[in-house]
C-alpha cells in the first residue's frame, strides 16, 4: 500500500498505532469488526514514509486475503493510495538464524546484502527466532547459500506453534473469535485513537478478561482429532471446548483449544468424546493482556 493518506488510512481502521511507526519498523495488527472479531490479521511493515506491506497468512482457498481486501474496499473512499499484490517475489522461512530480539513489540525490516527484503518476526510464533525473506530466486539462492538445509516440515512448524501457545487462522483464529481470547493483545496498540471494535476490545478490558480464553493441554497416548470435543473428567463430563490444534509429541500429545473463562484453570483434567479413555491436563493459558 502506497501513497499519500496510506498512513492515515491504516491508522484509522486497524488495531496498529501506525503514527508512532518508524521506516523499518513492524507490527502485528488486525482489521476488526465493529463487534471486535477478526475481519484479517496481519504483520503491517512499514518499508518508507508511504510505503506499507502487509504480511499474512491468505488462508484456505484465500479465504482471509478475500476478506483482507475486501475491509480495504469497505472504507476506502476518497483517500489516496494504491494497492499492489505482490506477485514477483518468493518467501522462504528461516529459523534460528535471526536476532531474537523485537524491542517494546517493534519487530524490523531490512534489505540484506543478497537484495532479498528480510521481516524479523522474533521468537514469539514458534519459540525460536525466525523471518521471512522475499526476493527473486537468484536472491533467495544467494542468502541461502550452501548452509541451506532444506525445508522443516510443516508438522515440525505445527509442534513448534502448538507448544509456544501461538494462535493461527483457520485454527484459533476465526471470524467468531477476538484477539483478546486468543492471547493476541500485543496486536492491539492502546490510546490510538478509534478503529473499528475498539469499544468492544475496550469493554472486554474493563470487565477483566474474555468469555473464553486460549489454552494448550497436554497428554499421553494418541493424539485426538481436530474438531473433537473436550469434557472434563469428573463424573459431570461438562463440556468444554473443541480441539482446534493438535501435534503428536514423543511423549504423547499436545493440543490447542478455546475454552470459556470458567474452565480456564490450570491442571484441570480432561478427556475426549472419542476417547474417554484418554486423560490429559489444561497446563497453559495464553495471556489476554
Amino acid at each position: 500500500m502506497q501513497g499519500p493518506d496510506a498512513s492515515d488510512f491504516l491508522h484509522r481502521l486497524t488495531t496498529v498505532n501506525v503514527k508512532g511507526m518508524k521506516p523499518g519498523d513492524g507490527a502485528p495488527g488486525f482489521f476488526l469488526s465493529p463487534q471486535g472479531k477478526i475481519r484479517g490479521f496481519f504483520t503491517l511493515w512499514m518499508l518508507a514514509v508511504a510505503d506499507f506491506t502487509l504480511e499474512f497468512d491468505a488462508g484456505q482457498g484465500g479465504k482471509w486475503k478475500t476478506e483482507l481486501l475486501a475491509v480495504i474496499d469497505q472504507f476506502h473512499f476518497g483517500e489516496k493510495f494504491t494497492l499492489t499484490e505482490v506477485t514477483d517475489l518468493q518467501c522462504t522461512w528461516i529459523f534460528d538464524q535471526a536476532p531474537s530480539e523485537v524491542k517494546n513489540g517493534v519487530k524490523k525490516t531490512s534489505i540484506d546484502s543478497s537484495g532479498a527484503r528480510i521481516f524479523n518476526h522474533g521468537s514469539a510464533d514458534f519459540g525460536r527466532p525466525w523471518t521471512s525473506a522475499w526476493g527473486t530466486s537468484e536472491q533467495l539462492t544467494k542468502l541461502l547459500g550452501a548452509d541451506s538445509s532444506g525445508n522443516t516440515p510443516y508438522t515440525q512448524l505445527e509442534q513448534w506453534r502448538i507448544h509456544s501457545a501461538r494462535p493461527a487462522l483457520g485454527h484459533e483464529l476465526s471470524e467468531n473469535s477476538n484477539p483478546l481470547e486468543v492471547g493476541l493483545h500485543e496486536a492491539i496498540a492502546g490510546n490510538k485513537g478509534c478503529y473499528p471494535g475498539q469499544e468492544v476490545i475496550e469493554k472486554i478490558i474493563s470487565l477483566g478478561s474474555p468469555a473464553r480464553r486460549l489454552v494448550k493441554i497436554v497428554g499421553q497416548g494418541s493424539a485426538p482429532a481436530v474438531g473433537e470435543l473436550i469434557q472434563t473428567a469428573d463424573a459431570a463430563h461438562a463440556e468444554v471446548g473443541q480441539v482446534t490444534s493438535v501435534a503428536q509429541t514423543g511423549q504423547g500429545f499436545e493440543l490447542l483449544t478455546l475454552v470459556r473463562k470458567n474452565h480456564a484453570k490450570e491442571g484441570l483434567e480432561v478427556t475426549f468424546s472419542a476417547n474417554p479413555e484418554t486423560r490429559a491436563k489444561l497446563v497453559q493459558i495464553a495471556p489476554y493482556n
